[in-house]
């Protein structure tokens, strides 16, 4: 079968793709590269074509050694962030990054970045972080600081919801309704009231939906 994107000899930051290797898992498509540091390492191809990975590793260390901040947490929460989604070695790539989710060019590439927005957003000790859209990727305008006890309400489809006098699971309510999981399990742990984040249509604000149904220009379900 031809390769539709033959990526040999192509440049994407310090590494040059050397050739196509074996598919661990069905579409994942990896490349050998070479890194400018003379290292060869195996990446997938959307990492490479997005920009999430530009080196071996080299550029990740050579940058930890310039600000000093390796051993904290929140350096950690950003290591782990892009692991599990760029190392298919990572226990849990098969939950992010092999399903697509990626992140952001400006936090994969910059520390700095990262932190500029996590302190800016609320981060303290004790918070952890967390994808309103658990289907989106990493990025500023989908990302917000949460205990970790709400985040694990993010990964249970058992949470329960009471709507038109019936209880059932997140889950049953999505798929009666025809409203795209993730849609509906981020408003709920956002703390939307059930009705709108029932009827709201997609890319809805609270404050937006608030307005516009309880006002009565919305037809509530």
């Amino acid at each position: 079968m031809a390769i539709a994107h033959d990526l040999t000899g192509r440049r994407y930051g310090r590494l040059t793709v050397l050739e196509r290797v074996a598919n661990r898992r069905p579409g994942l498509v990896r490349w050998k590269c070479r890194c400018r540091c003379g290292s060869v390492t195996e990446v997938d191809a959307t990492n490479l074509r997005t920009g999430n990975t530009r080196s071996c590793g080299c550029l990740g260390r050579e940058h930890h050694k310039t600000h000093g901040k390796s051993s904290t947490r929140l350096y950690k929460v950003w290591t782990s962030m892009k692991t599990r989604c760029s190392n298919p070695g990572d226990r849990s790539y098969y939950l992010y990054g092999g399903r697509g989710i990626r992140v952001c060019r400006e936090w994969s590439e910059s520390y700095s970045a990262f932190e500029k927005w996590a302190k800016a957003a609320g981060y303290r000790p004790g918070l952890t972080i967390e994808r309103v859209d658990v289907d989106g990727d990493y990025s500023p305008e989908n990302c917000t600081w949460i205990p970790k006890g709400e985040q694990s309400m993010n990964t249970r489809r058992c949470v329960l919801l009471t709507y038109n006098g019936e209880t059932k699971p997140i889950k049953a309510w999505a798929d009666e309704l025809g409203i795209p999981y993730s849609r509906l399990q981020a408003r709920i742990i956002r703390g939307w009231p059930t009705d709108l984040a029932f009827v709201a249509p997609p890319h809805m604000k609270l404050a937006t939906a608030q307005a516009v149904y309880v006002s009565g220009e919305g037809a509530r379900a």
